[in-house]
């Protein structure tokens, strides 16, 4: 049987930490999968409730925690995603309607392939810093590394981020329309 105060315990983390921890989810995995995400760190939670460190610290925890959730769903979404290519191979009797098309933010298309060039602790360091505004000490302590490592990672990965879309703006500026007959362009 569970402790009383462990019970109360767990809801007053899950009251302080719900909303922060949801945030931090529906920035990394598809809105279809948020809930389950939540529901595996919170189960996480409830599991170990008495190994989560009292205060801010709880929060930091949960973070470290989502981020192993949010890895394995991300891993489940790569997996499903090659078996849908495989599947795409195979020949069927209907093709796709053009209503299955959707369109996005063409800059925020391009800042998140920027970001996806980057390592993936790399990704995870920026995403913590500018998403969840977490500080460098705050960030250390959710991906188990030192202050300075992160403030190191953060500066590389600045100058490597603007590198790539000061490259992608030359890229796309060097690319000139040409008039096509009959004066369309």
């Amino acid at each position: 049987m569970r402790n009383p105060s462990a019970d109360g315990r767990f809801r007053m983390i899950y009251a302080a930490n719900h909303e922060p921890i949801r945030s931090y989810c529906l920035r990394r995995v598809p809105l279809d999968d948020v809930n389950d995400v939540m529901a595996d760190v919170f189960l996480a939670m409830w599991r170990r409730i008495d190994d989560v460190p009292s205060g801010e610290a709880a929060k930091l925890w949960l973070f470290g925690v989502a981020r192993n959730c949010v890895a394995n769903s991300q891993r489940t979404t790569r997996r499903s995603r090659r078996l849908r290519a495989k599947l795409a191979a195979v020949p069927l009797a209907f093709a796709s309607s053009p209503e299955a098309v959707l369109v996005r933010n063409e800059s925020a298309d391009e800042a998140i392939a920027a970001l996806e060039q980057l390592k993936p602790l790399d990704q995870e360091i920026v995403q913590l810093r500018v998403w969840e505004e977490l500080s460098s000490e705050e960030i250390a302590e959710v991906v188990g590394s030192t202050t300075t490592a992160v403030d190191m990672r953060l500066s590389r990965s600045r100058k490597r981020l603007n590198q790539i879309l000061t490259d992608d703006q030359k890229r796309f500026a060097s690319v000139r329309p040409h008039r096509v007959k009959g004066g369309e362009s």
